[in-house]
């Protein structure tokens, strides 16, 4: 399947995004009789700004058929995301986030319910990913994404090293979370991607130090020569938010 040549794209994504689940008034997630439904998903976050911007933006993911899917695909659509090559899925469950706010002196908390979502098994016969890299000026991929199963690991690191082959700037969103990693695999995938890298995104907090911290010597030695070569990767910080 080929992209029309009227849908190119200024940036090409994908992941999955979360039902956000939120007690009102700053509650406590038990004290909650009532929650108020939101989403997330860092990738579909990076699409809506940009195509507020009046970028053209690709999101790629696995939906369920249903009510709940229609509130993920609507809300991208809203902002002017095109979500064309959305995969619907039948009998298929959107994954959960139950996100309480923590106003001072609390902070905030998140449980996950995600495990075996529609989006966990997202892969590379579920969209044309050869034509939407050629038609992408840019890709743009999130850590979070491989470790939601072995296929999405497959395709993340696949659509790399794809887009990179294209002659097309590839940048990472480390997006570090210990309720779904280890920091050591966490540097694993990112030693796996760096040589295909154009920009690498991690939160100030600095996720990548307390992955160095846990990692010996000879891992240290190798995320150094990943990104070793004729070019330095840019490093971009940015200030941790909800994200998912």
């Amino acid at each position: 399947m080929n992209v029309p040549s009227e849908r190119r794209y200024d940036l090409l994504t994908l992941g999955e995004t979360l039902m956000r689940l939120s007690p009102p008034a700053d509650q406590r997630i038990e004290q909650a009789r009532l929650l108020e439904i939101g989403i997330g998903g860092s990738e579909l976050n990076v699409s809506c700004l940009l195509a507020r911007l009046g970028r053209r933006v690709a999101w790629v993911s696995r939906l369920p058929e249903g009510p709940l899917g229609r509130i993920v695909d609507g809300e991208a659509r809203r902002h002017g995301v095109d979500t064309r090559w959305v995969r619907w899925m039948p009998n298929a469950r959107l994954g959960l986030m139950f996100y309480e706010p923590g106003p001072e002196p609390r902070t905030g908390r998140v449980i996950y319910d995600r495990k075996h979502s529609a989006a966990s098994e997202l892969a590379f016969e579920d969209a044309p990913w050869d034509a939407l890299v050629q038609a992408s000026a840019w890709l743009h991929l999130s850590g979070i994404t491989p470790v939601l199963g072995p296929s999405c690991r497959a395709l993340i690191l696949q659509l790399a090293a794809l887009a990179a082959s294209a002659g097309k700037p590839v940048s990472y969103d480390l997006n570090y979370r210990a309720t779904l990693t280890t920091p050591l695999e966490a540097r694993a995938l990112l030693e796996a991607a760096a040589p295909h890298l154009h920009l690498l995104v991690l939160a100030e907090r600095g996720a990548l130090r307390r992955a160095a911290r846990c990692a010996d010597a000879a891992a240290r030695r190798r995320t150094r020569h990943a990104f070793a070569g004729p070019r330095r990767v840019p490093l971009c910080t940015a200030l941790c938010g909800r994200g998912r």
